[in-house]
């Protein structure tokens, strides 16, 4: 899925209140707004107003969604979550999750859903580090999310995360009569980079997992 610009309105919107003389009326500013809030409505299906000041809010009503796990190597800076993750194994996820077309999000242990573009902090925490109880909780947080922000109906989740987790997700989704697809299941690392890469995964070179992940 290709992003979609929310910065150039946004950036009008902020020139035009800096200098008045611009010449971009209150209604113009108003429709910028309502603009900006569109785009993101559609690419990451969050609420968000429709007119500034107004009750009315979009959910998002595509009937599928990516998800993909987090991973351990991240940069040393806030960015957009997209950006902070930094692995072979991430940039091969994203890569796979831009180009499906339809909404994605990331599945982290500190924040559960995130937005790509969603500002965040670098953190260290991995799902492997909580236990059991903890790792229930996320997973049923996870899905509270998805049932808070879309249109479930008939909502099919495409999760391309550890097979334990997908189990948890799996669980939560069915309880409430959804889907879940798990294309990489049983793969390994390496496996799930050649899978990515439109190899067989049978067939997978050994890699490096502490720089693949």
């Amino acid at each position: 899925m290709n992003d979609v610009n929310v910065d150039a309105p946004e950036q009008t919107i902020a020139k035009a209140r800096q200098d008045p003389s611009a010449g971009a009326p209150a209604e113009r500013l108003q429709e910028l707004k309502r603009i900006a809030d569109d785009q993101r409505s559609r690419v990451f299906c969050v609420s968000s107003p429709i007119v500034a000041g107004g009750a009315s809010t979009s959910r998002c009503s595509s009937q599928r969604l990516v998800i993909v796990e987090s991973v351990t190597k991240k940069r040393s800076a806030p960015g957009p979550a997209k950006d902070v993750y930094n692995s072979r194994l991430w940039t091969a996820r994203r890569s796979y999750a831009e180009a499906a077309g339809v909404p994605w999000l990331i599945l982290s242990a500190l924040h559960g859903l995130l937005d790509p573009n969603q500002i965040i902090e670098p953190y260290e925490l991995r799902l492997g580090e909580t236990d059991a109880a903890a790792f229930r909780s996320a997973t049923e947080r996870a899905v509270a999310q998805l049932d808070s922000r879309w249109a479930l109906d008939d909502l099919v989740v495409e999760a391309h995360v550890r097979d334990d987790y997908a189990d948890g997700l799996r669980a939560a989704l069915v309880r409430r009569g959804r889907r879940l697809e798990q294309p990489l299941r049983g793969l390994s690392v390496c496996g799930q980079l050649s899978w990515y890469r439109g190899e067989n995964p049978s067939a997978a070179d050994a890699c490096s997992l502490a720089d693949a992940t």
